[in-house]
């Protein structure tokens, strides 16, 4: 005998959601969007929360179309802003998952203890002037903040790099993490009391311009460039002017 299984047209099923913040603060956002659908279509959205757990069931959901195949669900959430990447895992069966991981911006931080010019990259967001940013590596930086290290397309001599307000101060500069600008004119153009430079992390692949990059860097005794990618360069008038 062959035995066939009935089938309940009317079969319900939950879908739970979860979110994983990959260890990172959450403490500026309140809430989290998220869209069950089908098709494309919306179906139910929910708001999870930091009161809620970060957590949410979409429950007495149809299981089976009309077809008599099972539907496909799938969960979109709405972007949390500058600093925050959401991207979803999971699936209607074994439940979906909402994973956070910080968007990271390329800032210098001039930390005037040790009077050295880090270049990090952090989560992207809006700092105080004197700011701790904590790098990929999750080492802490403090200092004074300068942003628009990977986004400036054009320096001026009315217009240098903000840090050079330290430039007679600077002591040190360390790429901390890859950084990637596309414009290097005068980036540390009168740091003339800056006895190292640690360049190794900076990738110079997308930079056209370095013009007077180390003019006025008297007392460097020695500097490793080897690693530049100059592929790019259409200028490099002063770059090493004293």
């Amino acid at each position: 005998n062959i035995h066939i299984a009935s089938f309940d047209k009317d079969e319900k099923i939950s879908i739970p959601v979860t979110t994983n913040w990959n260890g990172m603060e959450n403490t500026g956002v309140t809430g989290i969007k998220v869209t069950l659908k089908s098709g494309g279509t919306a179906l139910k959205s929910e708001t999870l929360t930091a009161a809620g757990g970060w957590k949410t069931t979409f429950a007495a959901l149809p299981k089976w179309n009309a077809s008599e195949q099972m539907i496909p669900y799938t969960l979109d959430a709405d972007s949390l802003g500058s600093g925050y990447q959401v991207s979803i895992t999971g699936n209607a069966e074994d439940g979906f998952v909402v994973n956070i991981s910080p968007e990271y911006a390329a800032y210098a931080v001039y930390n005037s203890d040790d009077q050295t010019l880090y270049f990090v990259q952090a989560q992207k967001k809006t700092y105080q002037a004197t700011d701790v940013l904590t790098s990929k590596s999750g080492k802490n930086y403090a200092g004074t903040v300068y942003e628009g290290v990977e986004t400036t397309s054009k320096y001026t001599q009315s217009s240098q790099p903000k840090w050079l307000e330290n430039a007679a101060k600077i002591k040190k500069v360390v790429v901390v993490d890859k950084v990637a600008p596309i414009n290097c004119h005068y980036w540390f153009n009168g740091c003339s009391n800056a006895v190292s430079m640690d360049l190794a992390n900076l990738d110079t692949s997308k930079v056209t311009d370095m013009r007077e990059m180390f003019s006025g860097c008297s007392s460097l005794a020695s500097l490793d460039v080897s690693g530049f990618d100059t592929s790019n360069v259409t200028s490099m008038y002063n770059m090493f002017y004293k």
